[in-house]
C-alpha cells in the first residue's frame, strides 16, 4: 500500500496544484467577476487542497492501523510468518 501511494504521489499531487492554482482567479474575482461562482471555485479549491494530504497519508495509515489491529487480536501471523507478541503478564 505505501509503495503505491509513493508510485502515485508525484501525479496526484500535481493533478490537485494546477487544478487549484486554475480555480484561484475565479475564486478570488481576478479578472473579472462571477458572484455565483466564486463560493463554488473556493470550496473545490479548498477541499482538493486539505483532501489530497488525508487522501495520500491518513487514510493508508488507518488502514495499515486497522490491519495490525486484526493481526493483534485475532493471532493472525504476519508476511514473515511470525505471530504477534503475546502481552506479558505481570
Amino acid at each position: 500500500m505505501a509503495q503505491g501511494t509513493a508510485d502515485r504521489l508525484r501525479a496526484i499531487v500535481l493533478t490537485t496544484l494546477t487544478t487549484a492554482v486554475a480555480l484561484v482567479p475565479l475564486a478570488y474575482g481576478i479578472g473579472g467577476s462571477a458572484p455565483f461562482m466564486a463560493p463554488i471555485a473556493l470550496a473545490l479549491g479548498w477541499g482538493l487542497v486539505f483532501a489530497t494530504p488525508v487522501t495520500l497519508v491518513v487514510v493508508p495509515c488507518l488502514y495499515m492501523v486497522g490491519v495490525d489491529l486484526y493481526r493483534v487480536i485475532k493471532g493472525v501471523p504476519d508476511r514473515e510468518g511470525t505471530r504477534p507478541k503475546e502481552p506479558e503478564a505481570g
